[in-house]
């Protein structure tokens, strides 16, 4: 509370005391107070599609109206050499009350033959503030690219506060997994194929990150993730984008402390 003193005024031999309710401090209990009800988006092409045309549109449609200013800025087109392609590139309009975005007429056309990752990160806000949960990326393929050799996984290893270290032995402060792969993948049958026990309970990751076009994912736990001999695993119905099973799997065991 502030409390302001006009003493200057003086009635009856008394000083009157006016009190009034800080500003600051009512922002501060309604930011602490907030509940956000995150924006979720669809897109098109959609996620793992073949066979796009390089001029084609990309269009979001939004759960809600989003704010114009906050879009360009979030989004991002990459290729797969890792080049980003702005909403520049396009023109960009806004329907239905700001909830369809479409990025149509490119400047440039993208290429042929190539694997794009379409990302939206959580700068993005609704027309009332309200975020994006999570980073948001869709991977599809312009032209028709026939692929029939299976992905393997090129590395992995466990995140701790300060490094990524190989899963064996006893492990301390355990946050999540990481898993790179030789190729980009179809991230839900990724996701839907990762395993994870401790002491033989299944546990649910918190979020899955990608990134590198869809060939790196990090796996992050809840915080209140229980101790005790874990392991991990992912199977052949982990794919590419063209259906190619993990070849071979990969399992790892370790302990958390």
């Amino acid at each position: 509370m502030k409390l302001i003193i006009f003493n200057h005024i003086i009635i009856s031999l008394s000083i009157i005391l006016i009190i009034i309710p800080s500003c600051d401090d009512d922002q501060l209990a309604y930011q602490s107070s907030r509940t956000y009800n995150y924006i979720t988006v669809s897109i098109i092409p959609t996620n793992t599609q073949l066979s796009v045309s390089p001029t084609s549109a990309i269009e979001f449609t939004f759960s809600e109206s989003i704010n114009p200013s906050t879009f360009s800025q979030s989004f991002s087109l990459t290729s797969m050499n890792g080049s980003k392609i702005s909403s520049s590139n396009y023109t960009v309009s806004y329907y239905n009350n700001n909830t369809l975005v479409i990025l149509s007429n490119p400047v440039s056309s993208l290429d042929k033959d190539s694997i794009y990752t379409i990302s939206l990160d959580t700068s993005l806000r609704s027309a009332t503030g309200n975020p994006l949960q999570n980073i948001i990326n869709s991977v599809f393929v312009t032209g028709s690219i026939i692929d029939v050799t299976p992905p393997y996984v090129t590395s992995h290893c466990v995140n701790t506060n300060t490094s990524c270290v190989t899963p064996s032995g006893t492990i301390s402060n355990f946050k999540g997994v990481t898993i790179n792969f030789s190729e980009s993948m179809n991230s839900v049958n990724v996701q839907n194929s990762f395993q994870f026990t401790v002491n033989s309970s299944s546990i649910t990751p918190s979020s899955f990150q990608w990134s590198n076009s869809n060939s790196s994912v990090s796996i992050k736990f809840p915080g209140n993730t229980p101790t005790g001999s874990c392991q991990y695993s992912l199977s052949v119905s982990a794919t590419d984008l063209s259906g190619n099973g993990l070849s071979p799997t990969i399992s790892a065991n370790f302990t958390t402390n």
